[in-house]
Formats: C-alpha cells, sequence, structure tokens
C-alpha cells in the first residue's frame, strides 16, 4: 500500500489518501465474501493460509500505515476506510478501541 501512494503520489496526485480495508473478521467469513464478489486473488490467498503464516491481522496492517505516514508525511495518508465483512458491530468496536 505505501508502494502505491508513493508511485500515486508520483504520478502527481495530491489528494488525501483513505486506504480501505477488511474491518475484523475471520478468514473463513472474508474468504466467503471474496469468492461471492469474484475476488479471486484475494480468495486463493484466503484459501491458503501457509502463503501468509501470520494471516492477515487489520492491527499489523494499520500500524505500518500508521509508521509510514508519519516517517513520510508528503505521502498524505490521510484515513483509513473499513469494510465491514461480518458483523458492523465488531469493526465499531475495533474503531473505538485506543491504540
Amino acid at each position: 500500500m505505501v508502494a502505491l501512494a508513493r508511485r500515486l503520489r508520483s504520478l502527481g496526485l495530491t489528494v488525501p489518501l483513505r486506504v480501505g480495508t477488511a474491518g475484523p473478521a475471520d478468514r473463513h467469513i472474508l474468504s466467503e465474501f471474496a469468492r461471492d464478489l469474484g475476488a479471486g486473488r484475494s480468495a486463493e490467498r484466503l484459501a491458503r493460509p501457509a502463503s501468509d503464516p501470520e494471516g492477515f491481522s487489520i492491527e499489523r496492517f494499520t500500524a505500518a500505515l500508521a509508521e509510514a505516514g508519519a516517517q513520510e508525511p508528503a505521502l498524505g495518508l490521510e484515513g483509513l476506510h473499513l469494510f465491514p465483512f461480518g458483523p458492523t458491530e465488531a469493526s465499531v468496536s475495533w474503531l473505538g478501541q485506543p491504540r
């Protein structure tokens, strides 16, 4: 995501960037949504957790984005958009937790 932000900036895009990601949901729910929405590559990755032994972690992902934004303010990473695949309450609760 950081590489994409750098690329967009190098092309002259200057608007603030909001990164979209799945909210808290288990692997099974995410793979069902990926399959139903036609996101083949995402569904394949979820079906083979060995390709990412730690699995996707919203905490690691958002921490990496926050760190990149702090180190490179010119990236303009100004927000996060959660797609609540699964119970909306889980995403709302996650957003309310201090970090």
